[in-house]
């Protein structure tokens, strides 16, 4: 019974610490560039793609929680996109790397808001990476100003995810066979 009980012991213990350090850690805040589009027709509600972005870098605001460390005027490479028709999935609508960590944001959807001669707002969804974190579901908004060819993006993630709960169940299920199991030992043993 001894040996027994020191193997559902330490088959418990390397549940709990497999199970806890498997927990997800969302991407977490939001992040905004700036920079200077080229699109094929300067009248952005006429115009379908954008050809080439420049200048592209992290805005003033810079980044908030899982993006906290990404400092203001790091260089971005935003990729050129066709918004007319939609072109989704965008694989990856923007990257940039600091300090050792990749950060970027593949688009899978999204649909144009507002269109004028000077004025162009799409919004979409897509999946957020940071090395070291879970992907994690987001959203993109995106401000084109045609006037002063200048334009104006940003993507932020759902602040409100809550950690994937997989390994609690996975250990509550461990305990509860292991629990069965030695129950119907002690029936058997009688």
């Amino acid at each position: 019974m001894k040996k027994l009980l020191i193997i559902c012991s330490l088959t418990v213990a390397v549940m709990g610490a497999v199970v806890f350090n498997a927990e997800a850690i969302p991407i977490n805040g939001a992040i905004s560039f700036s920079g200077t589009p080229v699109q094929d027709n300067l009248d952005l509600s006429l115009a379908t793609a954008f050809t080439d972005f420049t200048n592209v870098v992290v805005s003033t605001t810079g980044g908030t929680e899982s993006y906290g460390p990404a400092l203001e005027g790091q260089a971005v490479t935003f990729s050129p996109f066709e918004f007319r028709p939609d072109t989704a999935p965008i694989l990856p609508l923007w990257t940039f790397d600091f300090e050792e960590k990749t950060y970027s944001f593949d688009v899978t959807d999204y649909e144009i808001i507002f269109s004028s001669f000077n004025t162009l707002v799409i919004e979409g969804e897509g999946i957020v990476h940071i090395t070291g974190f879970d992907d994690t579901p987001g959203a993109w908004y995106f401000t084109a100003n045609g006037t002063q060819n200048t334009s104006s993006f940003s993507v932020s993630t759902d602040t409100d995810m809550a950690p994937v709960p997989e390994p609690a169940t996975i250990m509550l299920l461990g305990m509860g066979l292991l629990g069965t199991g030695i129950v119907a030992r002690r029936k058997i043993r009688k």
